[in-house]
Order: structure tokens, then sequence, then C-alpha cells
């Protein structure tokens, strides 16, 4: 799963992506068919702390249960933002 939001890990896939749109004329993707999980990092919070109120102990799996194709998220990056630009491999 990545996760992402405000104040966050800067080198996730998610900052990753946006450095590349912001500063790059082409978006390059090496795995651009690969699925990814995202979660955000308020729903990861609201979990542990509901884990926390149970007293649950154990190791858990955490994800947002959607996957999305890399090609996929990044267009849809790009239309929020309305930029133009070329993904290529």
């Amino acid at each position: 799963t990545n996760i992402y939001g405000p104040n966050f890990n800067k080198n996730t896939l998610l900052s990753d992506i946006l450095k590349n749109i912001k500063y790059k004329n082409k978006i390059i993707l090496k795995n651009k068919n690969e699925y990814v999980d995202i979660l955000y990092i308020e729903d990861l919070n609201n979990l542990i702390l509901k884990l926390i109120k149970k007293k649950s102990s154990g190791i858990f799996n955490v994800a947002s249960g959607k996957s999305i194709k890399i090609e996929k998220l990044v267009n849809i990056i790009l239309d929020l933002l309305q930029f133009k630009k070329k993904i290529v491999n």
C-alpha cells in the first residue's frame, strides 16, 4: 500500500509522480501497467485509533482494497491538475 497525505514521506510513488508532472515535459513510467493500492494517511490514522481503542493486537495488513493501474493514476492526476503531458515507457 502506498500511503499519501499532508506532511507524509516525500519519497513515495505519488510524490515521485507529482515531481515528474511538475518538473518534466514527459512522464516516464517504467511500470505503467503495474497495479498499486493507495491509502490516505488519515484513513490509516483512524484505523490505528480504532485498533488501540479495541485493544487489538497482532499483525494487520492495511490497504484500501482498490488497486489502480499506475498509468490510470497518472492520467487522473494530470486531468485534475489540467496538465497535458505525454506518458512514455
